[in-house]
This record gives structure tokens, C-alpha cells and sequence, in this order.
């Protein structure tokens, strides 16, 4: 296949496959020459398409940065219309950050688009869909190899991922396969006028510079395609390492105890391979530390070698905390790290809170209007003595999701697993329950 030959319908249909199982997506269209071919494609391949239909939506954010995005997002608004695909032009409001611009940029753009699909999906389950491509995931292999990432860096762009906590709405890139050249000539086909962003080209930026270096490693034989190859089989080997990890937590004797806190065998754990052990406890971390800033990679290879040791240990990281002792290992939140802002339940909905627990409040509840925060000192003190405190740290109890109403403690919604016989942990435990985000 020539590399600039415009995209062919069965290729698209072969790429778009995921997509059907969604009843709702949203095209993510900056009006660039690579989303407006995902537009134009995903247009047609619908109409192509027997059977069941995703209702399809494009989304195009104004990141207000040039004075050129309005009309940017005006044009893509427009060509949406001519294919009958309704179109929103999303702001990113609020004061601009005077680093790391393309990062924050990035975060608010999926921020945006996942707020804006699971609005539109009205509790179904939604993909937001990108073009990126083989170029932009050759790109990222390189940006991550030259901060020393692991395999699940090195693993670049994934083809599906989910965009938020819950898992409602997932991310897919159905065009990691095709190269921008193959992006560009189908727009060209088509006669589309396109968006030229000049920060494509801003060499004070990471990716620009890459980009302009892609012909000399091109020549060096690291093009595009075989990066993206190497990406590809690195995701391969990430699945497989997943699998792995998932055996050993059971080799360990992991328990996830309703998300309040986990533990595992700690002899068990020193004999297995050390990028296990990184993995395991990576995502107890990434779990257990709620909103928290993820660790780096390197600060999980720390604690890993210090659990090697043998000693007892008590260390806190990425907003979770870590001990060792009596041949265990446990891992719960750091209370100081949590935000102690009251979060309003309403009665028959429910929110994602710390980014651990789905808590729901039963409909036509008395306690409508009552608030989520920590439980905190003041509430264990008075609940204590309905605990199994013998398996239940004291301090993971702190940190877990409660019912306020005021400064009454109305519910602990994810503790009554620990209660004793008879111990109601609230004066209505039925208020309110919890799910943990966690799972193997």
C-alpha cells in the first residue's frame, strides 16, 4: 500500500470495528488534517454500515491559546453539519499555566471530552474517539524512551483505555495503524479544508522537536512505522505482564478488603520477579492513593527494594501508605492527603469520591442534602467500638468515604464488612452505599 494513499473503506471498517459497540461517541475534531479525516471517515463508515448505529458526535475544544480557534472550531462545526453529525465547541475556561502548556493543555482536553460524553450519554457507557496515529505514537515511544520509562511507557498509546475512574467512557484510537501521510491524502480526496496550528511546528515544544528530527532516524531506520511496530509489541508484552502480575497477587494471597485497604504475604511477595513486585504494588499505589499524583517509576523501584530488606517499614507514597510487618504488607490511604471538602450526595445519584469509591444515595432518603468527606478521627471515635479492630487498621479507617448530615456522622458505607455483631457503623446504614474502584 502506497504510504500517501487516501484510507479505503474496508480498511476503516476493519478499524472501526470497537466503535459500533458504543451506542454513543464523540469524535474528538480540532479541525486539523488528522480529525477531520477521523470526521470524514467515521461519516461514511456509518453510512456504510447495516445493523445497529452509534449516535456520533464531534466535539472540537477551544483552548483559547490563538486568536485563529474560534474560527478553527467554526469550520469544523460546519463540515460536521454537512455530514449531519451534531458538533460542540467545548472552552477551556479558567488561567493558563505558564509551563508545561502542552501537558495541561492535553489534560484539559480529555477532561472536556469525557465531561462532555458522559453528559451526552446520559448514564450509558460512551467512547471518545482520536486520530492519532502511527507518526504521533512513534513520538511518544521516543519522548518516554528519553525520560527512561518502563514497559508500560515504552507501551506508548494504547488502542482503547478508559477516560474516566468509573470506566463509563472509554478513549479509543482506532488509527494507530495509518500513518499522518495516509491521514492527510484522504482529507485531500476529499476536498476538506483543513486547520494549519503553527504550535505543530514550535520547536520550544517536545513533540515539534521530534518531529522535526523524524527524517534523519528515518534514515537510520527508525521510521515512523517501525517505532510504531515496536510500540505495538511493547503493548503485546504489557498485556502479558498484566496476566503475570495477576497470578502472582494470587501466589501472594492479595486482599483488597472492599477497597478499604489491601494486604498480602510478605515472604511470598520478596520471591517473586522484581518487575512484579513493581507492578503489584504500582497499582495498589495508583489505586490506595485516590486523587493523588501518581509516583514515578523510579520511586516504585525504591520502596520495592526497601520491602527487600526484611525490615519493617512504614513509608507513604503517591498518597498512600505502606507497611510491613508480622510477615504482612499493607497498603491504605494517606489520610492527610485527603481532601476534607464536603461533597454534596444527592438522594437517588451518586459521585466517584478520592477516585476509590462509587457512592450512591438511596432514593427518597431522609439524609437528601447530607455530605461526603473523610470519616476522620471525630467519626471513628465514634464507631470504635462496632469495629473489628483487630483487622482493621485505624488508620485506613480514617481515610474512608462518610455520611454527614451536618456534624452528625450518618453512615460509613464501606466498613460495615468490618463491623461486629450488631454494630451498626451510623444511624442509618442503609443511607447510603459504597463501591470500591478497585478489582483485580
Amino acid at each position: 500500500m502506497p504510504v500517501d494513499e487516501a484510507i479505503s473503506a474496508s480498511e476503516a471498517d476493519a478499524a472501526f470495528v470497537a466503535l459500533a459497540e458504543y451506542p454513543i461517541i464523540v469524535l474528538a475534531v480540532s479541525g486539523g488534517p488528522d480529525s477531520m479525516a477521523l470526521l470524514e471517515l467515521v461519516a461514511e463508515w456509518r453510512g456504510r454500515r447495516d445493523g445497529p448505529l452509534p449516535r456520533v458526535h464531534a466535539a472540537t475544544i477551544d483552548h483559547g491559546l490563538r486568536a485563529q480557534s474560534r474560527e478553527e472550531a467554526e469550520t469544523v462545526a460546519a463540515q460536521a453539519s454537512r455530514l449531519g453529525v451534531p458538533h460542540v465547541t467545548l472552552p477551556w475556561l479558567g488561567e493558563k499555566p505558564t509551563t508545561g502548556l502542552p501537558a495541561a493543555s492535553r489534560d484539559a482536553r480529555y477532561q472536556l471530552l469525557a465531561e462532555h460524553a458522559a453528559k451526552t450519554a446520559a448514564g450509558q457507557r460512551s467512547a471518545v474517539v482520536t486520530a492519532h496515529h502511527a507518526d504521533d505514537q512513534a513520538e511518544t515511544l521516543l519522548m518516554r524512551l528519553a525520560r527512561g520509562s518502563g514497559v508500560d511507557g515504552l507501551a506508548a498509546m494504547q488502542p482503547t483505555r478508559k477516560l474516566t475512574v468509573d470506566g463509563r467512557v472509554t478513549l479509543l484510537r482506532p488509527l494507530l495503524a495509518f500513518s499522518k501521510a495516509r491521514l492527510d491524502a484522504t482529507v485531500r480526496s476529499r476536498g476538506v479544508a483543513v486547520a494549519d496550528d503553527p504550535t505543530n511546528r514550535d520547536v520550544k515544544f517536545e513533540r515539534p522537536r521530534l518531529r522535526a528530527s523524524m527524517p534523519l532516524l528515518h534514515e537510520l531506520g527508525l521510521s515512523p512505522e517501525a517505532l510504531s511496530l515496536s510500540a505495538r509489541r511493547l503493548g503485546d508484552a504489557r498485556a502479558a505482564l498484566d496476566y503475570a502480575a495477576e497470578a502472582f497477587e494470587a501466589t501472594v494471597a492479595l486482599e483488597l478488603n472492599n477497597g478499604v485497604f489491601a494486604n498480602f504475604l510478605w515472604p511470598a511477595f520478596d520471591g517473586g520477579p522484581a518487575y512484579l513486585r513493581q507492578r503489584v504494588v504500582a497499582r495498589l499505589i495508583e489505586y490506595f492513593g485516590g486523587a493523588s499524583p501518581s509516583p514515578q517509576l523510579s520511586e516504585i523501584e525504591s520502596i520495592v527494594r526497601r520491602l527487600e530488606s526484611g525490615r519493617e517499614i512504614s513509608v507513604t507514597l503517591g498518597g498512600a501508605v505502606i507497611v510491613a510487618s508480622d510477615q504482612r504488607v499493607r497498603i491504605w490511604r494517606e489520610p492527610g492527603r485527603l481532601s476534607t471538602n464536603d461533597v454534596l450526595l444527592p438522594a437517588g445519584g451518586e459521585i466517584v469520591w478520592d477516585k476509590r469509591f462509587r457512592i450512591a444515595c438511596r432514593p427518597g432518603s431522609q439524609w437528601s442534602g447530607s455530605t461526603i468527606r473523610p470519616l476522620g478521627r471525630v467519626g471513628l471515635s465514634e464507631i470504635t467500638n462496632r469495629l473489628d479492630t483487630a483487622r482493621l487498621p485505624a488508620q485506613a479507617a480514617i481515610s474512608q468515604p462518610a455520611l454527614w448530615h451536618g456534624e452528625t456522622l450518618v453512615a460509613a458505607p464501606t466498613l460495615p464488612p468490618f463491623a461486629v455483631p450488631g454494630g451498626a457503623l451510623g444511624a442509618d446504614p442503609d443511607a447510603a452505599s459504597a463501591s470500591p474502584l478497585c478489582s483485580r
